[in-house]
């Protein structure tokens, strides 16, 4: 492994030239969730940060955890490497997701609000729950299925995990299921719009008025109405780019949005 500054030219020169708008003809309706997801965490500066330290240690046979469920990978290999453009895998949630709602309680979003039902992650968040609150509170439980998965095997696997975790829903005092329709990216058109403006403004840091010029072809001659117009869409996509780079973009493989999980 090279040291981190070649790491991150190497990095650099796998992304797309943000001037370029050809760079992002690939993108399109038909790109997988799988592969935007990717595209958008490997921009990720904590994430390369990560994976660096952990190829390293690797080298120098040391000990290094590589955080798998933080960042929703099924594995720690080079084809996680954030200069690959080709995704490596994420455990993807095929099963529905489940989240409690409870109005005056923050702890309670924070126990396990919008996170995969493997039983290792669950297991761990019910016992810190359990020692983070004193006291039983009622609350509703919400379970999110999706309507593109086979909804037979979903509520198969809702009842599993309702009847294994019988105590714990006892314990809070559940007093309401609700069913909900998951959201199935509606956006995801304009990912490549985001990438874009998010590779231009965050991670080159381009000026907004350059990004908006470049982007939009703004002919600074005939129109400063159509710049000002121009900076608030760049600005607006590149802000949703970044919410996608940060844990943003599990929501499109929906696997959760904590950055601690």
């Amino acid at each position: 492994m090279a040291n981190w500054e070649e790491y991150q030219k190497k990095i650099d020169n796998s992304l797309p030239d943000w001037c370029c708008a050809i760079d992002y003809k690939h993108f399109s309706i038909d790109t997988s969730n799988e592969q935007y997801a990717w595209e958008f965490l490997r921009r990720n500066k904590d994430f390369q940060l990560d994976y660096f330290k952990a190829i390293l240690d690797q080298e120098n046979n040391k000990d290094f955890k590589f955080p798998l469920h933080k960042w929703g990978l099924k594995e720690l290999s080079t084809r996680a490497c954030p200069s690959n453009t080709t995704s490596p895998g994420f455990y993807i949630n095929r099963f529905p997701i489940v989240k409690f709602k409870k109005k005056k309680s923050k702890k309670l979003l924070k126990y396990i609000e919008d996170h995969p039902h493997d039983d290792e992650v669950i297991n761990y968040k019910i016992q810190h729950y359990q020692k983070e609150i004193k006291e039983p509170k009622k609350l509703t439980l919400i379970m999110k299925f999706s309507v593109a998965w086979d909804i037979d095997s979903q509520l198969e696997t809702a009842k599993k995990l309702l009847n294994k975790h019988k105590e714990f829903i006892e314990y809070t005092r559940i007093n309401k299921i609700a069913l909900e329709k998951l959201d199935e990216n509606p956006n995801k058109g304009s990912f490549k719009y985001y990438l874009r403006a998010f590779d231009a403004l965050y991670y080159k840091k381009a000026t907004l008025k350059e990004t908006a010029i470049i982007i939009k072809g703004i002919d600074l001659n005939k129109s400063v109405q159509s710049l000002a117009s121009a900076k608030k869409t760049v600005k607006t996509q590149a802000d949703n780019g970044y919410n996608l780079v940060n844990f943003g973009y599990k929501n499109i493989l929906n696997i959760g949005t904590r950055s601690d999980n």
